[in-house]
């Protein structure tokens, strides 16, 4: 019920800009993982919009909240075709 009164905000906005500043000059990808159902699609993608995050449908990715996020990332993310993988999270326990 929280994500449909409240709207998200960055923690770390200058943070979150200079990320993308070195995925654009490192021509790397950026991939959105949540663990929102699929069925909130247009929620997601209006809560990303009101923080000024801008992507395709292609690039957020949702478990539906059946599978953690590192099995997903294991089982439909072709890994392999990066040399490095920054995973970041706001539960430390989704990191781990």
């Amino acid at each position: 019920m929280y994500k449909y009164i409240h709207s998200p905000s960055h923690t770390d906005y200058v943070g979150f800009q200079n990320l993308l500043n070195k995925i654009n000059e490192t021509n790397s990808k950026l991939i959105y993982l949540t663990a929102r159902t699929k069925v909130n699609h247009e929620l997601t993608k209006k809560h990303l919009n009101s923080i000024g995050i801008n992507c395709s449908d292609d690039d957020v990715h949702y478990t539906d909240n059946v599978i953690s996020k590192g099995e997903y990332i294991k089982n439909n993310i072709q890994i392999n075709l990066w040399d490095d993988i920054i995973f970041i999270d706001d539960y430390p326990s989704y990191i781990q």
